[in-house]
């Protein structure tokens, strides 16, 4: 199975020009992925996803609007869309509200997808190693054969250390690739520098595998995220 994830930074909407450019953007990339991916899952969508449903129609995947719970209990802009081709899936919000998480089932293997503090330190780290536990936990429950967790994990990939081995035992840590070379890993998955967005599995083997088309993402003014992809069996 083929998974691509990508924050679009809330490029959800057409309302102005500005808004209609971001989106125009996003909504490309998705009618490509679409050809390439069988799973893709949008994060910080917000509040007008039931409006991107039905703009998503086109691409002949199925869409499910994935809404997490804010601080006061309404909608979030940090939601999330789920596309699907070829697999049956059940994407639902999960955990405390606190972080925008949620699992996908495909009968095979759980998908979870996520969104984690941003702050690049230990409040981060914290919460990946909550969603790892939660999300190996619930897959081994259900008798799946894995778990990948991706997404936006706003903790860089190079501060996990051999230290951190007794809290991620049985998971492994997947960089995203280049566009020109999916055996080298991307430098950065954020304009600012970083890699903060990619993948833990356990149970099942899956390597990277490029989520633009021709060339790395280099519109970081307009989306400030790379989207990032993985193909898992």
């Amino acid at each position: 199975m083929d998974i691509a994830f990508w924050n679009i930074q809330r490029a959800s909407s057409w309302g102005t020009s500005d808004a209609a450019a971001r989106y125009g953007l996003m909504a490309a990339w998705v009618d490509e992925m679409a050809k390439r991916f069988d799973l893709i899952v949008l994060a910080e969508v917000t509040q007008n996803g039931p409006a991107l449903v039905k703009e998503m129609k086109s691409t002949n995947m199925w869409c499910q609007f994935v809404p997490v719970a804010n601080k006061k209990g309404g909608v979030s802009p940090c939601s999330f869309m789920v596309l699907s081709k070829g697999v049956k899936v059940e994407a639902m919000a999960v955990g405390d509200g606190k972080r925008p998480l949620i699992f996908i089932d495909t009968g095979d293997i759980l998908v979870g997808a996520c969104h984690t503090i941003a702050t690049q330190g230990e409040p981060s780290k914290e919460e990946i190693l909550d969603m790892l536990a939660h999300l190996g936990g619930t897959a081994s429950t259900h008798k799946r054969k894995g778990a990948i967790l991706l997404g936006d994990m706003n903790y860089a990939i190079d501060k996990w250390s051999v230290f951190d081995s007794a809290y991620t035992k049985g998971w492994t840590l997947r960089a995203p690739c280049k566009a020109s070379n999916a055996a080298q890993a991307l430098s950065k998955t954020h304009r600012l520098g970083r890699v903060i967005d990619y993948a833990w599995l356990t149970g099942i083997d899956g390597y990277a595998r490029a989520a633009t088309a021709t060339h790395d993402w280099s519109d970081w003014d307009v989306i400030d995220h790379t989207p990032i992809g993985f193909r898992v069996a």
